[in-house]
């Protein structure tokens, strides 16, 4: 909006500018002599019609001059000071352009920043009432009857994990989807309706059900596994990510295999 806003002020300039360059003061003068010159000498060849024609005495090369020296210097004067102003609308005009194009980047830049301050605060915000709410559902019925079963299929997962010799980093991924009217995972899909509790209205209370089951599984497989299978400590990290009309969570379980044995050269 900003760019368009100083495009449409730049053409808006550049219309009132003609591609004529203003001339220098004694160039306007000269030329406004020159034409005033000419009427007057115009004017004075009329009158000196009309005073031959009435059989009126007077010298007429004086009338000439006099017409064209008149003339001469009232369009000099005129001629500089339209010239002055012109010369005045002009640089101003190129210096408005020029300013709107030096000015905008940064005009563009302030937005930005302020936009991003604004979207930080705004998240964090939010963050927080996610967790203050996480609490709350943490606590229920539902979540401790949802977050068993996905610590149950998640634990399943770890223990069928493949730790023969030739794996040197053991990496479990489980993902589970928050909806406003479902559930879904690795395991399956937890439908509100059939299970009979009500919907997730709002983006704050599907942030606020996925980060109370993610951190629930986090800790139930924290305690569950102090120590891989394979004898090696464990790491269980959490991404989130915010989609239109779900939040997904996505738990890693890594492990240094402890069964791994580097390869082998023949000759030894």
């Amino acid at each position: 909006q900003i760019k368009r806003q100083s495009d449409d002020r730049i053409r808006d300039f550049e219309s009132k500018l003609t591609k004529r360059k203003p001339m220098p003061g004694i160039c306007a003068v000269v030329v406004g002599a020159f034409y005033g010159a000419c009427i007057g000498l115009f004017i004075g060849g009329i009158l000196c019609t009309f005073m031959c024609m009435s059989d009126t005495e007077i010298d007429l090369e004086a009338l000439f001059l006099i017409c064209g020296s008149v003339g001469a210097v009232i369009s000099a004067v005129m001629c500089y000071q339209d010239e002055e102003r012109y010369s005045e609308t002009f640089n101003y005009m190129n210096k408005s352009i020029y300013e709107e194009k030096r000015n905008t980047p940064k005009r563009v830049q302030d937005m930005e920043d302020e936009t991003e301050r604004k979207i930080k605060a705004y998240r964090d915000k939010f963050e927080e009432a996610a967790k203050e709410m996480s609490i709350k559902f943490a606590e229920s019925q539902l979540a401790t009857e949802v977050i068993q079963w996905m610590t149950k299929g998640f634990s399943e997962t770890i223990d069928s994990a493949d730790r023969r010799s030739h794996i040197e980093r053991i990496e479990i991924p489980f993902v589970f989807k928050v909806y406003g009217e479902k559930i879904t995972c690795n395991l399956g899909v937890f439908d509100f309706e059939i299970k009979r509790c009500h919907k997730l209205e709002t983006p704050l209370e599907r942030t606020a059900l996925a980060r109370a089951i993610a951190s629930a599984i986090q800790l139930n497989i924290t305690i569950q596994y102090p120590k891989d299978a394979s004898g090696t400590d464990i790491i269980t990290n959490i991404d989130y990510c915010y989609e239109k009309e779900a939040v997904s969570a996505n738990l890693v379980y890594t492990a240094v295999n402890g069964n791994y044995q580097a390869v082998r050269d023949w000759s030894e």
